[in-house]
């Protein structure tokens, strides 16, 4: 996908619930220069009016009004997990780029059949992945394909979200550790855990 001059790509999300909305319409809100939100689709017709109230353009209750859409070059498919392959492989038949939210698929055989019709339409697909370019995470690319540690066949990881004050439960009296503790970087947890595999 190139950006044609100074023209930003045209975006239409399919499903404004947290990761539509919540995630995906608001990254792209300030990168106005590079990406426009110019159609939504939703079962919700407020919400998409809601969208349209906010970033103009329209809502579509029905996803083959988005994939019909001529104005619409990237769809981002923010749609229940189960929908994600199909939908995909929809939006990429009808010509459109592709950024999926995660997961890709249940299947392997569904992430293979959605690969398989970026390759046949010549389109983009990307999984979103919200935090592939953090330090930590470039830090780890980086170790594996230097090879020091070996291949690798699985790396464990936590993501832990502090609550703001409203949301936390109750502190226990009892002195039991902290709800939110501090774990060791994920790339010593990685060095253990194959050292512990080799020692098996």
């Amino acid at each position: 996908m190139t950006v044609q001059g100074n023209e930003p790509i045209r975006v239409g999300i399919a499903g404004l619930g947290r990761s539509g909305w919540g995630i995906h319409a608001r990254l792209l809100e300030p990168l106005k220069d590079k990406y426009r939100i110019v159609a939504t689709c939703d079962i919700d017709a407020a919400r998409g009016q809601e969208m349209v109230a906010r970033f103009g353009g329209r809502a579509y209750q029905d996803y083959a009004g988005l994939l019909g859409d001529p104005e619409v070059e990237l769809i981002v498919v923010a749609l229940p997990s189960y929908l994600h392959p199909s939908h995909s492989i929809m939006a990429l038949q009808a010509g459109k780029h592709i950024v999926c939210e995660k997961p890709m698929a249940a299947r392997v055989s569904d992430a293979d059949a959605m690969i398989a019709a970026a390759k046949k339409a010549g389109k983009v697909l990307t999984i979103f992945q919200n935090r592939r370019y953090h330090a930590d995470f470039l830090k780890v690319r980086e170790v594996i394909a230097s090879g020091k540690l070996g291949r690798i066949v699985m790396i464990p990881a936590q993501l832990r979200w502090r609550l703001a004050q409203q949301h936390r439960p109750p502190r226990p009296r009892s002195g039991l550790a902290p709800l939110w503790r501090s774990r060791p970087p994920c790339l010593l947890r990685l060095a253990a855990n194959r050292h512990l595999r080799r020692c098996r």
